[in-house]
């Protein structure tokens, strides 16, 4: 050990312990999720509950594109996964411009996943009626820095039948990056204890972590809560965040797309003699597990707009010294 250097990380350049298990446990919960069935099927055509089509998109004014370059559905948060469990997500292969089938394999126009969007390549007529087929996940897992209360909490975000999404006023006004969804559990970790492991060497770390659950029914909320804090006991692997940045192997690209030969969850968390990303250099085994799980009474924080919390300590035997 060098009486001269801090231990614990190669670089300021690498990712934290505390930013790869954030990264870790977004994309373990939000796997669970889907696998379980926590998302919708949205086929042509898909109508809500009191009508409208959510297979349709609306042309979006992005200063950061053309007028008719930039189309979006009513709810965000589209599904790229493959391999689930349960039933089968789709797939999207193109979208239908005026019932015209666009396919994604000519290169006219990439999606974006998190955000429910279609981007050409060159703008279309804003009166264009535009179409596509997608799976979209019901939750949403995020960092909680996503959940600044700078953002418009977006309600009746499942209404496909409010004609004011289609010509982009009242609450569909805002751009997407500027919305927040619901439900959604955001993710923060609270602080970390350290305690020796062996002389000289490897250390237990004890992160605490907090769950917001957010959403627009009491009902959700509580059942959120509970399929979280029943995570109690339970060990996962971690995928290592700084091998894949110096191997460019994040699952989506900078735009939101599906990168290249993009991995999900139970990909990344295999042995790289497997294709996997597993962290194997400063965590023992490269595995947490979860204890100590609370969760606090629900709370209204608007009209409509419930919140609990859920904290859980996660253990993990660091050996970077």
């Amino acid at each position: 050990m060098s009486f001269t250097q801090l231990k614990g990380f190669d670089s300021l350049g690498q990712y934290s312990y505390d930013e790869i298990l954030t990264q870790n446990l977004i994309m373990f919960f939000d796997w669970g999720f889907i696998n379980k069935g926590g998302y919708v099927n949205v086929n042509i055509p898909s109508s809500g509950a009191y009508g409208g089509d959510f297979s349709r998109l609306r042309p979006v004014q992005d200063p950061r594109y053309s007028n008719g370059q930039v189309w979006e559905s009513i709810r965000a948060n589209w599904l790229w996964e493959s391999g689930l469990e349960y039933e089968s997500p789709i797939n999207i292969s193109g979208v239908f411009v005026n019932s015209t089938f666009v396919p994604q394999s000519g290169g006219t126009f990439y999606i974006d996943y998190p955000n429910g969007r279609i981007i050409f390549n060159s703008a279309i007529s804003q009166n264009s009626t535009v179409k596509v087929e997608h799976s979209r996940k019901w939750i949403s897992v995020i960092p909680s820095q996503n959940v600044p209360w700078l953002k418009q909490v977006e309600m009746r975000s499942h209404r496909v039948d409010d004609s004011n999404f289609l010509i982009g006023s009242g609450d569909f006004a805002l751009l997407r990056d500027n919305k927040l969804q619901l439900p959604v559990v955001a993710i923060e970790t609270a602080g970390a204890t350290y305690q020796g492991y062996m002389i000289g060497g490897s250390q237990y770390c004890y992160t605490r972590v907090k769950f917001y659950v957010i959403g627009e029914d009491k009902s959700t909320v509580d059942r959120l809560t509970h399929i979280i804090s029943s995570q109690n006991d339970k060990s996962i692997f971690l995928f290592d965040s700084n091998s894949l940045a110096t191997n460019n192997r994040f699952p989506l690209d900078y735009r939101g797309s599906r990168a290249s030969g993009c991995l999900s969850y139970p990909q990344l968390v295999e042995y790289s003699g497997h294709g996997g990303y597993r962290l194997t250099d400063g965590l023992l085994g490269g595995k947490i597990s979860f204890s100590d799980a609370q969760s606090q009474p629900v709370q209204e924080l608007t009209t409509n707009i419930y919140q609990r919390v859920v904290t859980i300590t996660t253990e993990g035997i660091l050996t970077k010294i």
